[in-house]
């Protein structure tokens, strides 16, 4: 009997330490740092470092030329049916906080309405219709009604969409930055 006893409490405190033990790994894991971004595939290229001069992007779906001192930080591509293609984001080292980003996605059958990001934007005040300088006649963008400056354009181009965002950190930049580095990117933009 008393063997009995020590096995059962020897097998009690067993099982106790193996699921500490795991409490403390998951816990562990569940602090662990985090970007708050959330990726979709696998990165495929990162680089360090801004460039001297002005910097070309090419990707499955595209080419196009961001302004001098731009890093891309972020080029994930998911090949297939996934709904969200390709995501771009690059920093301007040069332009204090300045970022532009492009997200590829196949459109769903409602077509730009059924984009969460762009239903968004039609259905929230914070954001107002803008007509930026070199948008194609077949996009539409809206940009924020308060600082910090920010817009975004939506194009269709075959079975994907397409969201443009150019935005700033720095209440006191304004537009004239953004607009200049969308001119350049649709100036140099080419599809593939």
């Amino acid at each position: 009997m008393k063997r009995r006893l020590r096995q059962w409490g020897l097998s009690i405190a067993l099982i106790s330490i193996v699921l500490i033990a795991a409490v403390l790994v998951i816990v562990h894991w569940a602090s662990g740092a985090s970007d708050g971004a959330v990726h979709v595939g696998k990165p495929d290229a990162t680089t360090t470092g801004a460039p001297q001069g002005p910097v070309i992007s090419e990707t499955p779906y595209f080419t196009t030329q961001l302004p001098q001192g731009y890093d891309v930080k972020q080029r994930s591509v998911t090949p297939g049916q996934a709904a969200i293609q390709l995501q771009l984001r690059a920093y301007n080292s040069h332009v204090a906080s300045e970022q532009f980003a492009v997200t590829v996605g196949i459109l769903p059958q409602e077509g730009l309405n059924g984009v969460g990001d762009y239903h968004l934007r039609t259905s929230d005040p914070g954001y107002a219709h803008y007509l930026p300088l070199d948008m194609p006649a077949s996009a539409v963008a809206f940009r924020t009604t308060t600082e910090p400056a920010a817009f975004t354009v939506f194009w269709v181009h075959d079975t994907d969409y397409y969201e443009i965002t150019l935005s700033t950190d720095d209440v006191g930049l304004g537009y004239a930055p953004l607009q200049s580095t969308y001119s350049q990117v649709m100036t140099h933009w080419k599809w593939l």
